[in-house]
């Protein structure tokens, strides 16, 4: 019983990292999102509380990945990219250097 609030809280914080992430972008929204539930679906009957665990630390690390190392970039012209990543600046880790525009602290 105790791993369902676990799987639950999970399932939500990666819900919210999708939304942050991918903001303004629709169709990497709704990808995400169904993605999201077909994996928590596929493992959904599994029962040994080690492999659940091990699951857990799967969806835990997927999210911290999301959002802390995944950025998307429009192409605004030829050989020009314009790099979304407010995400990151409110929770930047383990900054080396800042940039004009960066609200990180090294």
């Amino acid at each position: 019983m105790a791993h369902k609030s676990k799987i639950l809280s999970i399932y939500k914080a990666l819900q919210r990292t999708r939304q942050e992430v991918f903001a303004g972008d629709e169709s990497a929204l709704s990808y995400i999102r169904v993605k999201i539930k077909e994996e928590f679906d596929r493992f959904r009957k599994v029962e040994d509380p080690s492999e659940i665990t091990h699951l857990l630390k799967v969806a835990a690390d997927s999210e911290e990945i999301l959002r802390t190392k995944v950025i998307q970039a429009k192409q605004v012209r030829a050989n020009v990219f314009q790099l979304k990543s407010e995400h990151l600046r409110a929770k930047c880790t383990n900054v080396r250097e800042t940039c004009a525009d960066c609200t990180c602290q090294p």
